[in-house]
């Protein structure tokens, strides 16, 4: 009987012990996804602000100076990207 109570509290402890590592992985998964729409929210954010600084300008300048900051901010956006993506690494 004792070997029996010994038994069913390792199994108890390896499920808990289990349990809270996919509570973690769950959790990390999570706080991954959050972080990345997060980052994604930003560069649209920093895409809409370039747009409506450009809309301030006459109308005749507009069409170049957008498409200028466009691939500026494109080329800015990519390396945040690649920044991130060794850093999560």
């Amino acid at each position: 009987m004792f070997e029996t109570v010994v038994i069913v509290d390792e199994s108890a402890a390896k499920m808990a012990h289990f349990t809270d590592d996919l509570e973690c992985c769950v959790a990390g998964v999570c706080s991954q996804e959050r972080d990345l729409k997060t980052f994604h929210e930003g560069l649209k954010q920093d895409m809409k602000l370039m747009k409506q600084s450009v809309d301030m300008l006459p109308k005749d300048m507009r069409k170049d100076v957008l498409r200028q900051r466009k691939e500026e901010k494109d080329v800015e956006q990519a390396e945040k990207v690649m920044t991130g993506a060794s850093v999560d690494r």
